[in-house]
């Protein structure tokens, strides 16, 4: 059966409905906590409903649960913070820590020249680093993970002020609009470069 490169990468990084699901926790979260007076255990509460409605709805649909599940982590651990600091900020803290983890790892794969996006490609093949010589795949696959590398490293620069000045709105604000749409556009940018490579032997067959 041959590859479809635009149903396996989009399968990859979620598409929008995995996206949503794992922004929504953080929208119920901030409405929860304007709407009933800065009240934090009402506002995990609901943010923490979210996410298991998201889940089971899943379950029930015999979907996959990878990006629910993340999601009902990152709400747990959140509450976890917030319980023990009382600062609704930090409710944002998992996400800052993700965004940093992943843009070093994004980054440190382009610096050793095995780029993610080139990984990931070539295991929807079956053959994660059978490109690896193959110069042109190359550029294309650290041309795309940059565009990850450069989402992560926004969502800092922007994120981290906003968390230090506790400007909560303006964070939760900056999640939305840093969350999703730039993430399946940075998605749809790799699936552009890395499509004419999908199906093609690479340069040279490693062993």
């Amino acid at each position: 059966m041959s590859i479809d490169p635009r149903d396996q990468l989009q399968q990859a990084i979620g598409g929008w409905r995995g996206a949503i699901e794992s922004g929504a926790p953080s929208v119920a979260f901030l409405v929860a906590y304007q709407v009933s007076g800065r009240d934090l255990r009402l506002s995990l509460w609901a943010a923490g409903a979210i996410a298991l409605v998201a889940a089971v709805v899943r379950l029930l649909r015999r979907g996959s649960l990878q990006f629910v599940v993340s999601g009902v982590l990152g709400v747990a651990f959140s509450a976890w913070l917030v319980a023990r600091t009382g600062q609704a900020k930090d409710y944002f803290v998992p996400g800052l820590i993700t965004n940093i983890l992943w843009g070093a790892a994004y980054l440190g794969s382009v610096l050793l020249r095995y780029p993610l996006i080139g990984v990931l490609a070539g295991s929807l093949e079956g053959q994660p680093l059978k490109w690896v010589r193959d110069a042109e795949r190359r550029r294309a696959a650290t041309l795309a993970t940059w565009g990850f590398v450069a989402l992560f490293a926004v969502r800092l620069v922007v994120e981290v002020p906003l968390y230090l000045a506790g400007a909560l709105n303006a964070l939760g604000a900056a999640k939305l609009v840093l969350g999703w749409p730039p993430y399946l556009l940075a998605g749809w940018l790799a699936y552009r470069l890395m499509r004419p490579f999908f199906g093609s032997a690479p340069a040279e067959d490693l062993l």
